[in-house]
């Protein structure tokens, strides 16, 4: 009965764990806030199959091709032209997943030309919104995992009744 109880236990441990993943979030992100006209800004878009070609492009089509590097990660510098105009611009990576299937990647850069008595350089600021690429860890499964935990102990507990009733009873 006790063997029966632990391999049922560990049977129900396998059927809920789940492996553990990075969980990989998109986006094409920038190096820096700040750009200046003319300046280069790096974008780095991610989660593409290593050694595939990756395209970054923007409003006016293709910018640059790119190869993933081994972790699918593709990095590229371009200038900012001198005579961007103000606003959001969408960048996009575009390439393979792991799985070999297409995927896009984008991000917003928003170019912002300061006034004259805040920045006399004239710079042009650009953010980015979207992820960083570097995958996000953890889980938060923690209340399944926290009933499979109660579930467990209350198992233990009921076990030990059972043997300790069984010895009882064999001993009187």
């Amino acid at each position: 009965m006790m063997r029966r109880l632990l391999l049922l236990a560990g049977a129900f441990v396998l059927l809920l764990a789940t492996p553990s993943y990075a969980q990989y979030v998109g986006g094409v992100a920038t190096d820096t806030p700040t750009v200046a006209p003319g300046e280069p800004v790096t974008l780095t878009a991610c989660c593409f199959q290593p050694g595939t070609a990756v395209t970054f492009s923007g409003p006016g089509g293709a910018l640059t091709t790119v190869t993933a590097d081994a972790n699918g990660v593709a990095t590229t510098t371009v200038g900012v032209p001198a005579t961007a105009a103000t606003g959001t611009v969408t960048v996009t990576a575009t390439g393979v997943d792991a799985a070999g299937n297409p995927v896009s990647e984008t991000g917003s850069v928003t170019i912002a030309v300061a006034a004259a008595t805040e920045d006399v350089t004239g710079g042009v600021t650009a953010t980015t919104i979207g992820s960083s690429g570097l995958p996000v860890t953890g889980s938060d499964s923690s209340l399944p995992l926290s009933f499979l935990a109660a579930g467990l102990v209350v198992m233990g507990a009921a076990t030990l009744l059972i043997v300790r009733h069984r010895r009882e009873s064999v001993l009187r």
